[in-house]
């Protein structure tokens, strides 16, 4: 749904407009994150947290 696939090249302005994809699909408290991979530090992980809304 963001558009992040593994492997990418990371460019930061893509986790904006993430975050943004995901507010318009109606998530709240959206945070997209980078976060150190623990088995390789060549590489980054992306972490999404988010509050789905109650139906």
């Amino acid at each position: 749904m963001i558009g992040i696939r593994p492997g990418e090249v990371l460019r930061y302005p893509v986790l904006e407009e993430a975050r943004i994809k995901l507010e318009k699909a109606g998530f709240r408290d959206v945070v997209v994150e980078i976060v150190p991979n623990k088995q390789d530090a060549q590489f980054k992980d992306v972490r999404v947290r988010v509050e789905e809304l109650k139906r």
